[in-house]
């Protein structure tokens, strides 16, 4: 029987670690669809967005390829590049699919991947690669949906370093503070991969776990206090206030099929883990 019957199997990915307490949203004794549409998209509740500013990338699809780290980390380094340098580089999310555990320790897990199995990392080991390594050009190292082969581009290639990265955690900033931050450039942050992430359609508010959800997550740490949960990365490009409720204006890589055009809003409250790129 599937574990997961009702998430969208193509891009489930490996359980990873999550601090964040399952009781971290106020609205979540509240139904699904409730939630989910009580909320009409209204452009003038838009604060601040990147989008029509001529930095954001079309919208990707990553396909059955659990790498929604790699795209949300690669398109905050190529706008915080654009912004700063003033060239439109699109950075390759093959390069570090193929070979980000070629030079850093593998987890346990890795040995198990089936061939050309993607697998779930975190953005801020995409930062450290990007630091430490550098990152190429898309054309040069296009994307395949698949896991393959480490190939070390020559010294002569084009890359693009980063000096770091920032955890906004540690920064101890107001919710003014980073929306000071995201008016700077977008910043990437990781939500619960549940199936109301996976479904959500339209135009209005994602407002996080659905009371079953709760319930469900509660259960299974009771049952294993080691068991690990889902977690999905996506790029923080404006943020607003609707009808009472912060939210924070999502880019996806999961196509033009989910939430809006492949954006949403979701509610502050529900995304954690924020980080940047520093150039």
């Amino acid at each position: 029987m599937d574990m997961y019957p009702y998430v969208r199997t193509d891009i489930l990915c490996f359980p990873l670690p999550f601090s964040t307490a399952l009781s971290h949203s106020p609205y979540a004794h509240k139904p699904f669809l409730l939630r989910n549409h009580m909320h009409s998209l209204r452009t003038e509740k838009i604060k601040f967005t990147w989008v029509g500013k001529k930095f954001l990338l079309g919208v990707d699809d990553q396909g059955t390829c659990c790498c929604y780290w790699a795209f949300c980390s690669t398109e905050a380094i190529t706008v915080a590049y654009l912004k700063k340098k003033k060239k439109l580089i699109t950075l390759s999310k093959q390069q570090l699919i193929n070979c980000m555990y070629n030079f850093y320790e593998k987890p346990k897990w890795f040995g198990k991947l089936k061939k050309n199995e993607c697998y779930p990392c975190s953005y801020n080991k995409a930062y450290i690669f990007a630091k430490d390594l550098g990152i190429v050009a898309e054309t040069r190292y296009p994307f395949t949906e698949q896991r393959g082969e480490c190939e070390c581009p020559s010294s002569k290639e084009i890359f693009v370093k980063i000096k770091g990265h920032v955890i906004v955690s540690k920064l101890g900033l107001s919710k003014e503070g980073i929306e000071e931050l995201i008016k700077e450039q977008p910043i990437t942050c990781a939500a619960h991969h549940v199936r109301s992430l996976t479904l959500h359609r339209g135009k209005g508010i994602y407002m996080g776990l659905t009371e079953q959800e709760v319930e469900e997550e509660k259960k299974k740490k009771e049952e294993n206090q080691d068991a690990k949960e889902l977690l999905h990365a996506m790029l923080i490009v404006g943020f607003g206030t609707e009808d009472g409720v912060d939210f924070y204006l999502v880019k996806n890589s999961w196509g033009k099929d989910w939430g809006y055009k492949g954006y949403a809003k979701i509610a502050c409250n529900v995304l954690s883990r924020l980080s940047y790129p520093i150039i």
